[in-house]
């Protein structure tokens, strides 16, 4: 299949994606918007609204009404904090793939139009943006004799760095305390944070040019560029299998299907644990535990799974929202990794995803890529099959 087509298949589920959030989550948006969009939103009693970070200005008021309703209600129940944590890291390797890819010597249209693509991902949801305008763009990019530019070290840090403070505001309002001033300044700066960043890299970039020169004109540009970004993806990359590995287990754990004796919840239970001696007859009761648990609890969640995934009702839409948002990003990336290094590449990021999640597959993919396109090493995969 051409990119041609892959890229107006791409448009076709961004728009179709659009029409299912639009219409499957009007019972949960249309109440909250009318609440939120009041023009004497200003002059209300706070005690008539929702809590939100106020900034006195009526329309970042309004946006900050409706979003921080909306994430305090994805963690009112243990599977929308898992759909919530595992977005987050998804979140994280599209903004910084997309941040540094814009900022590559051959990226085109939207692919080049990061502040275009992170206000419609903030405004609609990244399922929207990543289809719709990148992906397209991206594909349709590559053309000509040098399919893949130079990217310049010092705009990666910068990136790298800049980005650290939107990922700090979702940890916060994922893992921190529950109260609600917290989560409202965490959700403004999550909110406005990846549209702000290109006025602090480009900046840089343009100093770079003043002081060095063009990028191609620097010699082993394309190899140190693409240097940063790999480690920088591989350390991403684990973090994220990290969190997915955390997020699976506090799924789980509530349900007594492991052995708390075994997982131990705080960090002081953890080092009693170190310390304490175990016995064989211990640890064998402990194992046994898991025979006791009732098929219920299991069939508890999967009952929430399907009901959010089929007839969300409630709270349960944000679950829906975050979890189609989740689903269509990573296919985008998938579809990326397809056109770049071919089906077998998709493949396996699907079973990474799987396995590690869906942030760690993409940035291990990521990094594989800047690996062969920096000529980081001479393997067999240091050949793209587009080029």
């Amino acid at each position: 299949m051409g990119k041609g087509t892959l890229a107006i298949a791409s448009v076709f589920i961004g728009v179709g994606t659009l029409m299912v959030l639009q219409m499957g989550c009007e019972p949960y948006n249309r109440p909250l918007i009318n609440q939120c969009s009041v023009s004497d939103l200003l002059q209300r009693d706070p005690n008539e609204l929702p809590p939100f970070y106020r900034t006195g200005l009526p329309v970042v008021d309004n946006i900050g009404c409706f979003l921080t309703t909306f994430f305090n209600d994805a963690k009112s129940s243990d599977l929308n904090i898992f759909i919530l944590r595992s977005v987050a890291s998804s979140a994280m390797a599209f903004f910084i793939i997309a941040a540094i890819e814009s900022t590559r010597t051959t990226s085109r249209l939207f692919a080049r139009w990061y502040l275009a693509v992170a206000v419609i991902a903030q405004g609609f949801g990244m399922c929207v943006a990543s289809t719709l305008l990148w992906l397209p763009s991206l594909m349709m990019g590559y053309s000509g004799k040098n399919k893949h530019g130079a990217l310049r070290s010092g705009i990666v840090w910068t990136i790298a760095i800049l980005q650290l403070i939107p990922t700090i505001a979702v940890l916060i309002m994922i893992e921190g305390p529950s109260n609600i001033d917290t989560l409202a300044f965490t959700v403004f700066v999550f909110t406005y944070a990846p549209i702000v960043m290109p006025l602090v890299w480009i900046p840089v970039g343009l100093l770079l040019y003043i002081i060095y020169g063009p990028v191609h004109t620097i010699p082993n540009a394309m190899r140190t560029g693409s240097r940063v970004a790999h480690v920088l993806y591989e350390v991403l990359s684990v973090a994220s299998a990290v969190y997915w590995l955390y997020s699976l287990w506090a799924l789980v754990f509530p349900l007594n299907i492991l052995p708390s004796a075994i997982l131990p919840t705080t960090l002081s239970q953890f080092t009693s644990l170190l310390q304490s001696s175990w016995s064989i007859e211990s640890i064998s009761a402990a194992f046994m535990s898991i025979e006791q648990v009732q098929s219920t609890e299991l069939m508890s969640i999967f009952d929430d799974i399907v009901r959010t995934a089929i007839h969300p009702t409630g709270k349960e839409l944000v679950g829906f929202f975050l979890g189609v948002d989740l689903l269509v990003v990573w296919l985008a990336m998938i579809l990326w990794s397809g056109v770049e290094d071919g089906i077998c590449t998709s493949l396996r990021m699907v079973v990474g995803g799987i396995v590690f999640g869906p942030g760690a597959s993409i940035f291990s993919y990521a990094a594989r890529r800047e690996t062969r396109l920096g000529g980081l090493n001479h393997s067999a995969y240091a050949k793209s099959k587009i080029e």
